[in-house]
């Protein structure tokens, strides 16, 4: 496959070019809950939310909601605090990676996240100056699986579907984009997707 075949390759963030441990922010807000072992089961996912991460549920709504189920006993500043704290950090050699790669097609990402977390840790990351287009989940209204985050996706990159390469570390996502059409990676560590890249003429 030839480097013609790929025009654009479209990145997830958290859990390709960034580790993350969710599990820190639930044992950070876990702590402060009624039952606290219950909790950190209750809490599982909670970054991934759909209303947060698309923009419909502020963190005041979430603390408001954990303190009616769960029994949370943090202040508004104190789990604004917890929230915004780091709980991922750039992937090794992922920097460099996406660097190269820019020089060989258009690259956007498109990324499940919430506001106030994206404004903390990500939007400056050096990461991201490669990229074209970034599409936060909370910006667009919309997080995939959901198509029409795909579709924008596609059209900020400028290339039709069948000429972008979706790479993203969740399998659910990857089905989403190749039924649309795209070319996709489901990344599993830098090894695996350097040697995609390579074989793809893109490295």
């Amino acid at each position: 496959m030839g480097r013609s075949d790929i025009g654009a390759a479209i990145f997830d963030f958290f859990g390709v070019l960034a580790e993350q441990d969710e599990q820190i922010l639930v044992d950070r807000i876990a702590v402060h809950c009624r039952e606290p072992d219950k909790a950190k089961q209750d809490l599982k996912g909670i970054s991934d939310n759909p209303d947060l991460i698309t923009g419909r549920l502020d963190l005041e709504q979430l603390r408001r909601h954990l303190i009616q189920q769960l029994g949370l006993d943090m202040s508004h500043d104190e789990f604004d605090q917890a929230w915004r704290e780091p709980y991922s950090w750039p992937a090794k050699g992922l920097k460099e990676l996406v660097e190269s790669l820019a020089k060989r097609c258009e690259l956007v990402l498109l990324t499940n996240v919430d506001g106030d977390y994206w404004k903390s840790v990500c939007c400056d990351d050096d990461m991201l100056r490669p990229f074209g287009a970034c599409l936060p989940s909370f910006e667009m209204g919309v997080a995939k699986p959901q198509p029409e985050a795909y579709r924008r996706a596609i059209a900020a990159s400028g290339e039709p579907a069948e000429r972008c390469l979706f790479v993203d570390d969740t399998q659910e996502n990857v089905d989403a984009a190749a039924a649309l059409g795209m070319q996709t990676h489901h990344f599993s560590d830098l090894q695996s997707l350097r040697a995609e890249l390579k074989r793809r003429d893109l490295l």
